[in-house]
């Protein structure tokens, strides 16, 4: 079992009761206590930096007392390119529409559709959620597994 501060405790909390999982400080930990108790989590394996965010770990989830996710590999993806902007409209927990995704990419239908198909699902494995809202119509959403 591993002994956890108050303030672990609680960081690790809050990223387990999350839909993705990351690791947010809260606003009276400031400066060098950032670095510091992120590292603390990291050394533990209670959390893992992914770019610029941290993560919680499996073992962080088991720390708190919740069951442990299962691990899909994460397939990289290039920054400030049309698909990233993409995958960061279908984050969203509302989602995205079509209309909003052409707006957004520039991209015909015919294109954005191959692409959640061909590239977002099947080589990046993400889950994508296609629900009819009958005031809004089709929108699309990538189902967060963390």
């Amino acid at each position: 079992m591993i002994k956890l501060s108050k303030t672990q405790q609680a960081i690790l909390e809050a990223a387990g009761n999350s839909e993705n999982g990351q690791i947010i400080m809260p606003s009276n930990i400031r400066g060098g206590a950032v670095k510091k108790v992120l590292q603390s989590l990291t050394n533990k394996e209670l959390a893992e930096q992914i770019d610029d965010t941290y993560i919680i770990t499996n073992i962080g989830r088991e720390a708190i007392g919740l069951k442990p996710k299962q691990d899909k590999p994460i397939k990289k993806t290039r920054k400030n390119t049309k698909q990233s902007l993409l995958i960061d409209l279908l984050n969203k927990p509302e989602g995205a529409t079509l209309e909003q995704m052409v707006e957004a990419t520039n991209w015909q239908k015919h294109t954005l559709r191959a692409t959640i198909s061909a590239v977002l699902k099947k080589r990046l494995g993400l889950e994508i959620i296609s629900e009819k809202i009958p005031e809004i119509g089709r929108v699309y959403r990538i189902e967060n597994t963390l």
